[in-house]
């Protein structure tokens, strides 16, 4: 692999060393700062990242990397595996990302004594992520109420200071004042904690989540030209794959394949999966030019501010008086609401992935509602137009009562849900950043190719999910 410049020549030797194999048909470049307006090549990362690029042709198939399993970044690989106190922490605390972050911190701490140095030297020092940023950064505004602001600011279902600060005072402090072998201060956990969310991944059952060098290269897309390939079930006391007993001549590797035929000058992009623009933004610390299929704009009864938008919408269109409560199995009772099989998927959008159980009333990024969303809007106004409604789990048993008898609603209560629907998008609308600052926007992503331009990309995305689905509701 051609390097491109010091800073990779030097993770090339270190991979050199540790039985890393890349192909003389890649190269590691840095994408020029105006790349994106001036140049033949098109890149998937912003100006100044770095980018791995093919220099001549490659065959769909072939392999173009090869990782020896024990040069990855794991909590089975770092130094810290080698500390009681760190195997205690280990047993107390199933999350992985928050021990692996500790690992990383650590290993740097180290610095030249570290068997990564080369590696983790070759790091960022951080990837600016919400989760990170206070009110006096500017894209904390523009991500006013979106789907990457509720995110960064909750632990589920993604991470929170708060929770790595938790993790910290509970676990990390203690393994470092006992190792008393590098130096590592909550700062460097969070930086390092920003890297652990932004590049590393499962590879096995006995590794579990780890940085894997050159792999973590590879920018994202949707449509990916390579994948990574690791053997899943190994052996969990030696993490090769084999029948009989544990040997030392065992050896296995993650391997970087092309699935698509790459011409010079192509760049050799991964997936790190199923992911909206917001989970990319809030985990990775960027956003692609185009709406993702899982991208929504969702409420979350369980979410203070959603509930109220979620009332109010009842409230102004329906006999519906809210108590301002959000019942405990309220979630449960909304996803009873998703019918088993329908015949018009072209009209709302079905619970596709892990998040959509999670926050099943959302529109997607054609601004169609999703079943759950359309079903509650619409047996609200079949419940409310029989007797007064006070309360969710009044509501919900209502609607599930209608069942069947939804699909032949009568059209003034198709027309009341629509208005519920639309009123839903205007008030969500009406607390984005973006939708008092359209000028603002377009000028800075104009001028701005860092994580600010994300957060604007962003907002604009949200607000057309948004004018979408009030669209869709208006036509109705």
């Amino acid at each position: 692999m051609a390097s491109g410049g010091p800073d990779t020549a030097a993770l090339l030797a270190w991979c050199v060393r540790h039985g890393i194999a890349v192909d003389e048909r890649l190269s590691i470049e840095h994408v020029p700062l105006d790349a994106h307006e001036d140049s033949d090549l098109e890149y998937q990362a912003e100006g100044g990242a770095i980018a791995v690029v093919a220099n001549a042709p490659i065959p769909a198939g072939d392999t173009v990397v090869y990782i020896p399993c024990d040069a990855v970044l794991s909590t089975k690989t770092s130094t810290l595996a080698h500390s009681s106190e760190f195997q205690e922490a280990l047993r107390l605390c199933a999350d992985n990302a928050l021990h692996l972050a500790l690992c990383l911190a650590y290993e740097r701490g180290l610095e030249d004594k570290s068997a990564f140095a080369g590696y983790v030297q070759s790091l960022p020092r951080r990837v600016n992520l919400p989760m990170c940023w206070d009110a006096s950064y500017e894209g904390t505004r523009w991500i006013q109420s979106t789907e990457a602001a509720r995110d960064a600011s909750t632990s589920k279902p993604g991470y929170s200071l708060r929770r790595l600060h938790t993790y910290w005072e509970t676990h990390g402090k203690g393994v470092v004042r006992k190792t008393q072998q590098a130096q590592v201060d909550w700062p460097s956990y969070v930086d390092a904690f920003t890297l652990v969310s932004s590049r590393a991944f499962v590879i096995n059952v006995y590794h579990g989540l780890c940085m894997v060098p050159i792999a973590d290269l590879f920018n994202h897309t949707d449509m990916h030209n390579v994948q990574v390939e690791a053997e899943e079930l190994v052996c969990l006391q030696c993490g090769y794959p084999h029948q009989g007993p544990c040997t030392q001549a065992l050896s296995n590797t993650i391997d970087v394949r092309c699935i698509e035929a790459l011409y010079e000058g192509d760049e050799a992009i991964n997936t790190y999966g199923d992911l909206s623009n917001a989970e990319l933004l809030c985990q990775y610390g960027f956003v692609l030019d185009s709406k993702t299929l899982y991208d929504r704009s969702s409420w979350g009864p369980a979410m203070p501010a959603e509930l109220r938008e979620l009332e109010e919408a009842f409230s102004s269109c329906l006999a519906y008086t809210p108590n301002g409560n959000h019942a405990p199995g309220l979630d449960h009772l909304l996803l009873s609401l998703e019918p088993e099989a329908a015949s018009d998927d072209a009209l709302f959008a079905r619970l596709q992935s892990p998040r959509d159980f999670s926050r099943p009333l959302f529109v997607d990024p054609t601004g169609r509602p999703s079943y759950v969303l359309w079903r509650l809007c619409l047996g609200a106004a079949m419940a409310c137009a029989a007797a007064p409604i006070t309360d969710w789990p009044m509501l919900l048993n209502q609607v599930q009562s209608f069942g069947g008898a939804m699909q032949a609603a009568p059209d003034h209560a198709v027309h009341l849900a629509a208005q519920c629907l639309a009123h839903l998008c205007t008030s969500r609308m009406k607390n984005l950043y973006v939708t008092t600052h359209d000028d603002e926007a377009g000028a800075l992503l104009q001028a701005d190719r860092g994580p600010l331009r994300s957060t604007v990309q962003l907002a604009l995305q949200e607000s057309d999910t948004l004018h979408r689905a009030r669209a869709w509701a208006q036509s109705t």
